[in-house]
């Protein structure tokens, strides 16, 4: 009962997958050499292919689950040697590529690709080393075309599979890729800073329905309380919604250990960004020199979130810069939403 009433989750982030699909690359071309053997017989040329990739949420009580899926198309123009002759080619092949994620409190598991193509192929030319050789260059040619035309079904089902395995190994390659690269982020600049601060990052609740991603997070270290309050009800049609509780900021400057801190100013910036990887590291050219401050020894910092606005309250027992000194006195600061600004500043 304590946890449901006064230990809730005080972080909830919920994200649709509208945004989602605008972050991930848009159409994406590659340009490559063909060097293969089909139906053993050599191959060479070039093929582009252009793709896309879309993500969709599935319905899940209990985790994340997202369906990904590629699709394209592979446009090629090759040459094939069979013998004395040389046949010219123009290939087109459609494929797609899926694959099912799950995401929990215990990490991601994800699906074996399925994936599957369709081609087709024309012929567009044949050359011989007998062209000039008055009707033997003719039957040469007339064989090898008969020749690619009875093997034609064959070849196109041999470059179908080799599309779909080329799809699956690339889309394998480049999803693993990403989800390392957000893996990385998420421990380096959420959890590993939460767990330093021992605020026990937990995941209360994951789920996803048609259209959204929904986490709901809980920042507490053992001793100390979390939501206690009714959150609003975030906007239906947000792409992106970030709701926070007082009690998970303040939870953070508690393990902060600033009560009775007596500390310079630049070394209070310098351990901030370095705690939270905030930009990087140098000091802004304004900031000012010589000033030392002395927190209260009871809430040092307080963030207070009511009627639609931020207050943050800073105690201080001294402030000092060079010769000049104040003791004893409380700043307090008001903020709200630029509800006009794209940045979501507080100002």
């Amino acid at each position: 009962q304590l946890n449901e009433n006064y230990r809730n989750a005080n972080l909830r982030v919920s994200v649709s997958t509208d945004l989602v699909n605008r972050l991930v690359p848009g159409e994406q071309k590659e340009t490559l050499p063909v060097d293969d053997v089909i139906m053993g017989t050599p191959t060479v040329g070039c093929s582009e292919t252009v793709s896309t990739v879309r993500v969709r949420c599935l319905p899940s009580p209990e985790t994340w689950r997202l369906e990904l899926a590629a699709s394209g198309e592979v446009v090629s123009e090759t040459r094939s040697y069979r013998g004395p002759a040389t046949l010219f080619s123009q290939g087109n092949a459609v494929f797609r590529a899926e694959k099912q994620l799950v995401v929990d409190p215990h990490g991601v598991r994800q699906s074996s690709t399925n994936a599957v193509a369709d081609s087709e192929a024309c012929l567009t030319g044949v050359s011989t080393n007998l062209d000039r050789v008055p009707l033997l260059g003719d039957l040469v040619q007339a064989v090898a075309t008969q020749r690619y035309q009875s093997q034609s079904r064959q070849a196109e089902r041999e470059v179908r599979n080799r599309v779909a395995c080329h799809a699956q190994t690339r889309f394998d390659d480049e999803v693993n890729q990403q989800l390392e690269q957000i893996a990385s982020q998420f421990i380096e600049r959420f959890y590993q800073p939460m767990e330093t601060l021992a605020l026990n990052p937990l995941a209360l609740e994951m789920r996803t329905t048609n259209r959204r991603m929904i986490a709901r997070y809980r920042l507490a270290g053992h001793h100390q309380l979390a939501a206690n309050t009714p959150r609003p009800i975030a906007p239906s049609d947000s792409l992106l919604s970030l709701q926070i509780h007082q009690s998970a900021l303040n939870n953070v400057i508690e393990q902060l250990d600033w009560q009775g801190r007596t500390i310079g100013l630049q070394q209070l910036y310098t351990e901030l960004t370095e705690r939270f990887r905030l930009g990087d590291g140098h000091m802004p050219e304004d900031f000012p020199e010589d000033v030392t401050l002395r927190f209260a020894a009871e809430d040092p910092v307080r963030f207070v979130l009511e009627d639609g606005r931020m207050a943050i309250e800073i105690s201080l027992v001294e402030l000092k810069q060079g010769r000049r000194g104040w003791k004893n006195f409380t700043v307090r600061v008001f903020y709200e939403p630029a509800l006009d600004d794209p940045q979501a500043d507080l100002v």
